[in-house]
């Protein structure tokens, strides 16, 4: 017979167990948007710093929780143009810029 203390630990751990499988369904549709969708060939102005932090950390911590290697390649992938950044194109007076365009093609600085 149950109690109700043992009857509300089944229910929680019930919902537990949904919650986790439902976070790992989420995650699996954002993974595969990452990897069908998450392209960084584009013409677009972008702020280098929050890109950094955003895009770059959110792919290494993605790769690193779930140890899927398309993570790390992407995080290569935009690594690349962040180097061509800030150091293929030239060093920039006083570290002053915010906003460059991403594009392989296309470099703009904006003061």
């Amino acid at each position: 017979m149950f109690n109700g203390t043992t009857f509300l630990s089944i229910i929680v751990n019930f919902h537990l167990i949904i919650c986790a499988i439902s976070c790992l369904l989420e995650f699996a549709e954002a993974r595969d948007w990452v990897d069908t969708s998450l392209h960084f060939d584009v013409n677009r102005d972008v702020n280098l710093f929050e890109v950094t932090i955003r895009v770059l950390g959110s792919l290494l911590s993605s790769y690193h929780l779930s140890g899927d290697k398309m993570f790390l390649d992407k995080a290569v992938s935009i690594e690349m143009y962040i180097y061509s950044v800030l150091f293929v194109v030239g060093t920039i007076e006083n570290g002053n810029f915010m906003f460059v365009n991403i594009s392989m093609t296309r470099l703009v600085f904006k003061f």
